[in-house]
């Protein structure tokens, strides 16, 4: 595909926190030994003794950072509709990113209920504290925040250019209650802007299947890869270095569970490095590489 000179768009491999129950300790080097480039979780939400425990724990085993940022609040029920208060918390969770020496920040931005001109608002003084500090924030597609829909995203890079994306697109499968294929020129217009991708599966009913190795989703699952693979087209146009990927599942809430005993149906740690090995194959086979 880039025959003509020497570039190559290398996948990077990102691990989240999310649900991950095992001491730091041990499951970083597995973490590690299993070919992943950074950590993905929110800072902010641990003690200044963790937050140091954290930080020497990433150096230990050379794994670099990349901090999640939920403006205001994630807490269902805590959610404020003030522009200053969602800014002024993106603004002390970047003070955070900046000292953990986060590579980027992957931000849950604003609110879904705004006006046109609070949102206006919320992304032209985000892209100011995003130059401030010196470290991109790409702004997650994401149910509840202003990146809810294909539609809007689309129009809010288009009127800001310079915003960067975290491309989660099983919300959007959710709230359009439908796969995207209908929807691939929007999708490729977002992949223009995006940097980072979790590549957790959703369906039409919700933001993840029950488990992605199930033969009853290979319609979801190969949705999500023909989006994947235009936002890889994209960045390799565009000579981008680095793509991101972190196989985002989450634990029970998002992941399916047993009634009554409310066990989960399948493994987190297992479905998410199938996931991951699954997507460094198709990445090489897609370039050739």
């Amino acid at each position: 595909m880039n025959a003509h000179d020497n570039y190559r768009l290398q996948l990077r491999t990102v691990r989240h926190l999310w649900g991950v129950e095992e001491a730091w300790e041990t499951v970083f080097p597995k973490i590690k030994s299993n070919g992943y480039y950074a950590i993905e979780t929110p800072p902010h939400i641990f003690s200044e003794t963790d937050r140091t425990r954290l930080k020497a724990l990433l150096e230990k085993n050379d794994l670099k950072f990349i901090a999640q940022i939920h403006t205001d609040s994630y807490e269902p029920g805590k959610r404020s509709k003030d522009v200053k208060v969602h800014l002024d918390s993106l603004r002390q969770q970047m003070e955070i990113a900046r000292d953990f020496g986060a590579i980027f920040t992957n931000s849950h931005s604003g609110y879904d209920g705004w006006s046109p001109k609070e949102k206006e608002q919320f992304f032209g003084e985000a892209l100011q504290i995003e130059k401030h500090f010196g470290i991109t924030i790409a702004h997650e597609t994401h149910r509840r925040r202003i990146f809810y829909n294909p539609w809007d995203t689309r129009d809010y890079l288009e009127k800001f250019p310079e915003l960067k994306v975290t491309a989660d697109l099983s919300h959007f499968f959710c709230v359009l209650s439908n796969d995207l294929y209908g929807e691939m020129d929007v999708v490729q217009k977002i992949a223009k802007h995006t940097v980072y991708t979790h590549a957790r599966v959703g369906y039409d009913n919700g933001p993840q299947v029950n488990d992605p190795r199930d033969p009853a989703n290979e319609r979801w699952v190969e949705c999500h890869e023909k989006c994947w693979e235009e936002i890889w087209k994209s960045q390799s146009d565009r000579k981008v270095d680095y793509t991101y990927m972190a196989p985002e599942f989450g634990p029970p809430g998002y992941m399916h569970v047993q009634p009554w005993t409310q066990m989960p149906v399948t493994s987190l740690w297992d479905i998410c490095e199938w996931q991951t090995k699954r997507q460094v194959d198709r990445f090489h086979k897609y370039f050739g590489y």
